[in-house]
């Protein structure tokens, strides 16, 4: 492997650092160095990040990183870098979506393997936006999803519900395992964090994602409201993990409900020191969405972890998770949310049946040591038949 060269395209954002460093998000940085451990040579393109919070710091003496100025332009150089690069790779990661489709026929030619990344739905969002959009963009927008499906040696899909929608186009998918905050081999799961049942013991609550609208953070801070009152003699907090556009308005919400002494908002987290320590103490994770997203990787990411998970019926939440893994409810629906709290944090029985369905698939999620290892492998085309 180390006289192959690897083409990563897209996947995340990147933000070039005054002292010549490149920083991501920890879990992709994480991640890219160790396909650039594996690889003789590993190039990622990806767009600058205009914010100055990420420190996952990238290996540059493993990753060549390729930044994507913003503007036209910019564009322009990095279409002409990609078809440089397409040239000279010999297998390539390819992200969906990217704005690198008319090169795919180029890769497709002189790669020994392609394996495309699908993450979302993108027909949900093609629903989402269409009329937000240009006329013609819908049609756009499916295409360079359902092209580079057709024609990749193989599909790496998050969740079943993606996978089955790659499976239409294509043979070879693999289901991915999370690319998140966490380290499968040897992990440790603190199960004297639940043993603690009365009222005055102090429970956590944790969300982590972005604060928006479309996370379902609103239903999540009445639901909260709802089950604070119900529980008075109990000593509940609700971190909050994450930034957003939502972030104000949260905060001034939690005030109109008189929750936010109850309520802490920790803004953008990258230490991944910081997230392990505040996985370790909750005592549920939150998942609240109203938009129809894939399946987030935080679900996994708290599995993995031991922590039971309480999220909504969108996307393709309840067809991966069908035997009770989760605790599921309907989107928007304060009531239904309050009640799971309730039933999460102070009833074992309930708790403890979630736990021991969600063992079944945090060994699953086990049998390789991270994303990375299982991306090598489909790379290599070492299980071309296997699905994860």
């Amino acid at each position: 492997m180390k006289s192959y060269r690897l083409l990563v395209i897209a996947g995340a954002v990147v933000q070039p650092m005054e002292d010549g460093n490149f920083c991501t998000k920890n879990p992709i940085a994480d991640y890219l160095n160790e396909l650039g451990e594996s690889f003789g040579a590993t190039t990622w393109v990806a767009n600058r990040y205009q914010g100055t919070d990420y420190r996952g710091v990238i290996d540059t003496n493993r990753v060549k990183v390729v930044v994507v100025e913003n503007g036209w332009r910019g564009r322009l150089r990095s279409w002409v870098a990609v078809f440089r690069l397409a040239l000279a790779s010999d297998y390539v990661l390819y992200y969906l979506p990217n704005h690198y489709l008319p090169i795919f026929p180029l890769m497709r030619l002189r790669a020994k393997r392609i394996a495309v990344y699908l993450a979302g739905d993108y027909e949900a969002n093609i629903k989402w936006f269409a009329d937000k959009r240009w006329p013609g963009w819908p049609r756009l927008f499916r295409w360079s999803f359902e092209y580079p499906m057709r024609h990749a040696d193989a599909l790496i899909a998050r969740g079943r519900m993606l996978a089955d929608v790659a499976s239409r186009f294509n043979k070879c998918v693999h289901e991915t395992i999370p690319l998140g905050h966490m380290k499968v081999d040897g992990y440790h799961i603190a199960k004297n964090k639940q043993d603690n049942e009365g009222y005055a013991q102090s429970r956590n609550v944790l969300y982590v994602g972005k604060v928006t609208e479309t996370k379902g953070i609103r239903h999540l801070f009445r639901a909260f409201m709802r089950m604070l009152q119900r529980t008075p003699g109990a000593d509940i907090r609700l971190h909050v993990v994450g930034d957003g556009d939502g972030q104000k308005s949260m905060e001034i919400l939690a005030k109109e409900l008189s929750i936010d002494g109850n309520v802490i908002f920790y803004g953008w987290v990258s230490d991944g020191a910081e997230i392990d320590k505040l996985f370790n103490h909750a005592h549920v994770l939150i998942v609240p969405s109203v938009y129809p997203e894939g399946v987030p990787r935080v679900i996994d990411e708290a599995i993995i972890r031991g922590v039971p998970v309480i999220a909504t019926s969108v996307g393709g939440i309840p067809q991966e998770y069908p035997n009770g893994e989760v605790m599921i409810v309907p989107p928007k629906d304060s009531d239904a949310l309050s009640l799971a709290l309730d039933r999460m944090l102070f009833q074992r029985d309930t708790r403890d049946t979630i736990l021991a369905r969600a063992e079944i698939r945090r060994k699953h999620l086990c049998r390789y040591s991270s994303a990375a290892a299982q991306h090598i492998e489909i790379l290599l085309n070492l299980k071309d038949k296997e699905k994860l």
